[in-house]
């Protein structure tokens, strides 16, 4: 009997990467135990992290990447993708809980890109508008239909808000769930400097953004586990942030900067003029000895200079 693809795949790997089978009895049903096993090379094996694309439409920027190749289809070396994922964790987590939006327009990751923002507190795409960074307004303005004749109790000050352009805001880190099929969000958010994490299959490119994690996008269970671990890593920067105590309004900030200068000034220009050198000497007995002023006279640079010899003269005669 022939073996299928999957027990070829596993028997290219290791014994010790392939994840241990735990009873149901001794299973913690806390989400911290769930993380951490969901954020190790078991846990990516077992959501089919490893399995890439077709070696024949395999990228040159992903051999770095790659572990080996086995039945035409590429492997990935899931201790890459840990600490891609790690560091992509961080980086999101350091944002958190500014403008961050995941973008997963594949139908069948639709779901999952909904999940993850909503239990984040980000925004999400499921299809990518041209433009939508680089000419927002216009994109916003064609795509919003506002209808004036609905809003009752309009006040006259604010008719002006009918005539508004409306205002967006870029966002601050851009998740991408399947990369190859949003190349012009790519584009966009280099073209603004927007960092961007992203799934990179092996038929990807990762030079393209900041933040790669290799690991398999066809896959539904791998799509979901690194969506809903960076999820948990923006709540988690979210809560972490907002446990720290507020910071004061900028207003009393520069006035509490300008009161340090100007007092530091002060204590600067005491200092200066209560320095050593500025004070007269002490003589031996201990009391201030006072300095004789310097007398220079023209009287006396006259005087003291020398006098013509009268060899001259006397040889003249």
């Amino acid at each position: 009997m022939a073996a299928t693809p999957t027990q070829r795949l596993l028997r290219l790997l290791p014994t010790q990467s392939l994840p241990r089978v735990v009873p149901p009895s001794s299973r913690s049903s806390s989400s911290t135990d769930h993380v951490n096993h969901a954020l190790s090379v078991s846990g990516l094996m077992a959501a089919n992290a490893h399995l890439g694309a077709s070696s024949t439409r395999q990228h040159a920027n992903m051999l770095r990447f790659v572990h080996g190749v086995r039945g035409g289809v590429s492997v990935l070396n899931l201790d890459a993708t840990l600490a891609a994922l790690r560091r992509a964790c961080a980086v999101a987590a350091a944002v958190a809980p500014t403008n961050i939006v995941f973008v997963g327009t594949r139908r069948a990751i639709h779901r999952i890109a909904a999940d993850a923002a909503l239990a984040s507190g980000a925004a999400f795409v499921t299809k990518w508008v041209g433009g939508s960074l680089t000419n927002k307004e216009r994109v916003l303005k064609r795509s919003v239909r506002f209808d004036p004749d609905r809003v009752t109790q309009l006040q006259t000050d604010d008719k002006d808000v009918l005539d508004r352009q409306p205002r967006v805001k870029l966002p601050d880190l851009v998740i991408l769930l399947d990369m190859n099929n949003n190349l012009h969000a790519v584009r966009e958010a280099n073209q603004l400097n927007i960092p961007i994490i992203a799934i990179t299959d092996s038929d990807c490119d990762p030079n393209l953004v900041q933040y790669p994690i290799p690991a398999n996008d066809d896959s539904l269970s791998s799509v979901g586990l690194i969506a809903g671990l960076l999820s948990k890593a923006i709540s988690d920067g979210a809560a972490i942030r907002s446990a720290r105590p507020p910071r004061a309004p900028r207003s009393d900030r520069d006035a509490r900067s300008n009161s340090e200068s100007s007092n530091s000034s002060n204590n600067y220009n005491n200092n200066k003029r209560a320095s050593p050198r500025d004070q007269p000497p002490r003589d031996q007995s201990g009391s201030k000895s006072q300095r004789a002023p310097k007398q220079q006279s023209t009287e006396a640079s006259t005087a003291s200079a020398p006098k013509p010899s009268s060899t001259v003269a006397s040889t003249s005669e």
